[in-house]
């Protein structure tokens, strides 16, 4: 669905990606793992046709796709970005109203339909709906970020760092539910995760990056058990995550 060839991207005169290339195919979650500035939010935000200085081949189900954020949203990709970038003063139901802002001219029917299927997804943010953003837990605002981002109806979601913050098994409802979404409705998830036992549990295929370079890459499966990753991300008893 998605592939990358030879992408760069940076901030000033510094290089942070450089020539990299990864693909994401329809309905398949792919991690990407690596330490503190490796390049992956940067990476993300490429993607996202949120940095000014990213250049590289990037195709869309087989078509070049343009520079741009609202073209990306209006492709089907989706992100989420680590601080979650919540509207703290209006409340959740508002908040998920503007994720779905490219569409405000469909049938309040339609987009009624979608928040009732986030508060299916996410139970605990129908109680909060008329809650300001910035009043919720930890949990809830990355649940109402990622609701905000299913809004637009994205065929691909980008999550940067979800885990950030927040209590393991909070951690894991998330993404249980987006597990669930992606083998019940066909979502694509590139999932860029500091926690790479938790990236690779969730996860199909995986890159390994460092310094803006892919070094490694493979099935998720392989790479838990790749003595490289575990020895730099994984540590001792890493062969059976």
């Amino acid at each position: 669905m998605l592939n990358v060839e030879g992408l760069k991207a940076g901030y000033g005169r510094s290089e942070v990606i450089q020539n990299l290339s990864l693909r994401v195919d329809a309905g398949e979650a792919v991690a990407v793992i690596g330490p503190n500035g490796a390049g992956k939010t940067t990476l993300l935000n490429a993607l996202m046709g949120l940095n000014a200085q990213a250049s590289g081949a990037l195709t869309w189900n087989g078509r070049a796709l343009g520079p741009g954020t609202a073209q990306r949203l209006r492709a089907g990709m989706a992100l989420v970005p680590e601080r979650r970038e919540l509207f703290g003063g209006l409340s959740v139901i508002d908040n998920l109203r503007l994720g779905a802002y490219l569409r405000r001219h469909q049938a309040r029917g339609a987009l009624k339909a979608d928040v009732d299927f986030v508060f299916g997804l996410f139970p605990v943010l129908r109680e909060r709906q008329s809650q300001m953003a910035q009043t919720l837990s930890g949990g809830e605002q990355q649940m109402l970020a990622i609701g905000r981002a299913l809004m637009s109806r994205p065929r691909l979601l980008l999550l940067d760092e979800p885990s950030t913050g927040l209590a393991p098994r909070i951690t894991l409802q998330i993404l249980q539910a987006l597990d669930a979404l992606r083998a019940s409705q066909g979502l694509a998830v590139l999932l860029v995760e500091q926690n790479a036992r938790l990236a690779l549990r969730f996860s199909g295929r995986a890159y390994v990056l460092e310094m803006g370079d892919v070094v490694l890459d493979g099935p998720s499966s392989e790479l838990a058990r790749d003595p490289r990753v575990i020895d730099s991300y994984l540590g001792s008893g890493a062969t059976h995550a």
